[in-house]
């Protein structure tokens, strides 16, 4: 998996045909354990982020020191006064509107379903 190797080059690798290893990938016990696999995969990368993170800001640190570069020095400048990430849109969904664009195929029926009215009759039932 972390090889990232096709479905036929692993079925290769385990000696199974590609259809043996379909067959093999739709059993519960196989898709239990490729979640398991792919779950520890994430974790061990989520742990090395951190550390990935601080080793960058060192390599900027040493750039900004000791690059005679000014461009590259600007970058790292940049790159450490860089503001963490926030939402990056914001969205508003304003249903209160009436109207709007509706296509009805040809052929087709349009019902329009509109709020309750008033069904009593000042004519009827008064008896």
């Amino acid at each position: 998996m972390e090889e990232g190797k096709t479905w036929k080059e692993c079925a290769e690798r385990a000696g199974l045909s590609e259809a043996g290893i379909h067959k093999a990938r739709l059993k519960q016990s196989v898709v239990d354990l490729l979640e398991q696999m792919k779950g520890q995969y994430v974790q061990r990368i989520e742990s090395m982020e951190q550390v990935h993170k601080a080793r960058a800001l060192e390599v900027a640190r040493e750039l900004l020191e000791q690059s005679e570069n000014k461009q590259v020095r600007a970058r790292m400048v940049e790159f450490l006064r860089r503001e963490p990430a926030g939402p990056a849109v914001a969205v508003q969904i304003n249903n209160h509107g009436g109207g709007g664009y509706e296509y009805v195929r040809p052929g087709a029926t349009l019902v329009e379903i509109t709020g309750p009215h008033d069904t009593k009759s000042s004519s009827q039932d008064e008896e």
